[in-house]
């Protein structure tokens, strides 16, 4: 880069035009990953979260975060788990059986936490469901 003055400039001026003819990128915390689940209810009380890797605004993810909680139980707050696999975009949750819950997401690099993704609500059933196989007494006549 080159600089012709016809002018004096003061330093605040010279620093002023300098960034004007820089195109400078300054890193930032990640933006929030993008959960990628529909489905509002499963039959199994293990959760697969899956997501979109969020953009990394110039410093690389070192890790997520999926954060959970009961809505039926607001007061025992959010459980946090840290996935360190910044090449994973899934993760498989086991959450409490019979109960609606409030799934959200965060991404970080080493200047922090992005914000939280946007809410899922998932509803996992009662129980555990196995194959039920039923036989059916047949009639003969005779």
């Amino acid at each position: 880069m080159s600089f012709t003055f016809q002018e004096k400039l003061s330093l605040t001026e010279f620093l002023n035009s300098v960034v004007s003819n820089l195109s400078l990128s300054i890193a930032d915390v990640p933006s929030p990953p993008v959960i990628d689940n529909k489905e509002t209810e499963s039959l199994t009380c293990d959760i697969n979260v899956i997501w979109s890797p969020p953009a990394d605004h110039g410093c690389p993810l070192t890790m997520y975060s999926i954060y959970h909680q009961q809505i039926q139980s607001p007061e025992m707050g959010w459980n946090q788990i840290n996935v360190t696999n910044v090449m994973a975009t899934n993760f498989t949750v086991t959450l409490a059986c019979g109960r609606q819950h409030t799934i959200e997401m965060s991404a970080w690099n080493e200047l922090g936490e992005s914000a939280r993704s946007r809410t899922w609500i998932i509803k996992t059933m009662s129980g555990t469901f196995t194959n039920i196989s039923y036989q059916l007494g047949m009639a003969t006549e005779g």
